[in-house]
């Protein structure tokens, strides 16, 4: 599902940031936290264009999210746990 939204917005023709995620959670399913961290990186579109569009390629975004997914910082949770002490 978070692949076939980033080819969506990549291919742009949405008027703003706003609803870009309102897509992206409404019509892909993607919660409102990833569709927001999705469309962080928006571009305008070129002229005569007018919107904006996905900045990032689709294998950028996998590996951001690949990361995303193996990132575990629940240690952080722990009474007393410091950033320091993060692997």
């Amino acid at each position: 599902a978070v692949e076939r939204a980033v080819g969506r917005a990549r291919r742009g023709g949405f008027d703003s940031r706003g609803a870009l995620e309102g897509t992206l959670v409404g019509e892909e399913g993607l919660s409102p936290a990833l569709a927001q961290w999705i469309a962080q990186s928006c571009r305008p579109l070129p002229p005569p264009a007018s919107g904006v569009a996905l900045a990032h390629e689709l294998g950028v975004v996998r590996c951001l999210l690949r990361s995303y997914r193996t990132a575990d910082f629940s240690h952080l949770l722990l009474p007393g746990a410091r950033l320091a002490d993060s692997p």
